[in-house]
Formats: C-alpha cells, structure tokens, sequence
C-alpha cells in the first residue's frame, strides 16, 4: 500500500512514525526514571523536623543540614534521618549529615548513625543506638546508653565525660541517683513529658531486686555446696561472687555453689537494662 503513496505523504508518514516511537521513548523513559527514583529516596533540602512545645502552643519548623537551629522558649524534640534529640531550651546547634555541635542547652541524643561532637576542642563519637546527655553548662556528656569513642578508647554505659576549656577530658563513674536528683536531669525528664515521649534511660532509677531466693541467708548444712534457687524481676543479670547466673525468661534461676568449711559470704549483684544495680550478700555456713 506504501507504494501508492507520492512523495509529499511518504514523509509525512514516515514523520508520523518518528514522532509516535519517540513519544513511545520518552513515556518509557519516565516511567523509568520513577521507578528509581521511587527505590532511591533522596534527603529533602529540609530534612530536620523541630517541635517545639511551650505553655501556650506546639509549632513545627523544619530546617536544612548546616542550618543554625535557635529555640528559646519551651521544650523542643529534633527528628532527621540520623538522630532524635529532645531538648531544654535556650538551645543553640547545627546539625550535619555526620556531626552536631551544640553551643547552648540541655540535650538527650539518641543517634541513629555514628554522630562526631567536638567539645572544648576534643572529638567524641556517638555511636549510633546509644543515648547521650549533653549538657553545656558543665561540658558534659553522659552516656546512659549504648557507647561512645573518644581518642580510640570506648566510653560505656553509665559513664560521664567532662570536657576541660584546654582541650584535656576525663572519663568518670556516672550514678545513676544524680536522674533524680540533679536540676538539669530533671529539666530534661520534664521535657520529655511534656513531649510526650516515653524515655526510661533517663527515668528509671529503681534498682532491680531478687523477689525470691532459697535457702535464705543464715542457712546451715554439712554438704560441700549449696543449690540456690529464685526469681528476679525479668531482664536482671545476675552475679554470683562476680560469675554470672543464667535466668530464663520469667526470671527464674538456679546456680549451684560451692562451699568451704565454716561461714560463707555469696555477694549477690542484680542489675537491669539500664545501668541499675543492687547487691547483697547471702551467708551460708559449712558445718
């Protein structure tokens, strides 16, 4: 049929035909295109999300990596793809894809990736799944979960860093009463009330305790060891003289303990998820 066709409507046809496979071309080519695009999300230019909540309303902004974040009044909660923090205010940061730097406020991090904070001119890691306490007041920070890296060496749970104006830091004991006890600690539990968010590395303080234990301390028998049965609050770890004791998962547990002529003291550790501990000592006489 082409053949009877002249010249004038062969390329006309043949102009049709380009036309219709290169819109053809071009649909595919987006069709494409959103289907990676959907697979590979990209960060948005404002990818932190900042609520702030005062006595008299909640407001929401959102800000870009690099951006200078100033809030001076009420509680704040910070979300971005590679950390949550909940904040007393005034609090100045800026927050990148890789580090944060806080000049002012009482902050709780919880990183989702490794986060780099440099303090008094000291970098320290924030290993992703912990949750820190930094506070800018004492140049502070706590680690009540989780760990943190400073100069190769790792700083663990319920450990505090201090951080001198000379660059120098040094590593201490954290105890895990000062929750309770301490003004910027509470400031930040209040904040997270009023937030709304459940916290309970900063909140709970209880020791755990051992609910049931056989045979009682004072016990006296002639055998050359002693099977102690009992159950504590589930998802304590024990310790027998410093071995650990397995429990199941209702708390149940059972060690058998070898014993010495005479008296003998059994130094009980118990400690929970958070850091919490508690220790007592059982003693049981050889005859």
């Amino acid at each position: 049929m082409f053949k009877n066709y002249n010249s004038t409507q062969k390329l006309a046809l043949i102009a049709c035909a380009i036309v219709f496979i290169l819109v053809n071309l071009f649909s595919v080519a987006v069709v494409i295109n959103t289907i990676v695009e959907n697979n590979n999300p990209t960060i948005t230019d404002k990818p932190i999300s900042v609520t702030v909540v005062s006595s008299s309303r909640t407001t929401s902004l959102d800000y870009g990596f690099g951006e200078n974040i100033s809030i001076s009044q009420g509680d704040f909660k910070t979300t971005a793809i590679n950390v949550e923090m909940i904040g007393v205010t005034p609090a100045d940061f800026i927050l990148n894809e890789n580090d944060i730097q806080i000049s002012n406020g009482i902050v709780l991090i919880k990183p989702a990736l490794d986060l780099k904070m440099n303090i008094q001119g000291s970098e320290i890691n924030l290993l992703a799944g912990g949750s820190f306490v930094f506070i800018s007041s004492s140049n502070t920070i706590t680690v009540l979960m989780g760990e943190a890296e400073i100069d190769g060496e790792i700083v663990s749970m319920n450990k505090i860093v201090t951080f001198a104006e000379n660059g120098d830091y040094s590593v201490s004991e954290f105890n895990r009463a000062s929750l309770s006890s301490n003004e910027d600690y509470l400031q930040l539990s209040v904040a997270a009330t009023n937030l709304k968010e459940d916290v309970p590395e900063l909140t709970d303080t209880v020791s755990p305790r051992i609910l049931v234990i056989t045979p009682e301390s004072g016990y006296e028998t002639t055998d050359s060891s002693v099977d102690i049965t009992g159950k504590s609050e589930i998802g304590a770890v024990l310790k027998f003289n410093g071995s650990l004791v397995s429990s199941d998962a209702f708390g149940n547990f059972s060690a058998d303990v070898e014993l010495e002529m005479g008296r003998n003291e059994i130094k009980v550790t118990i400690s929970d998820v958070y850091g919490n501990v508690s220790e007592i000592s059982l003693f049981y006489t050889r005859l």
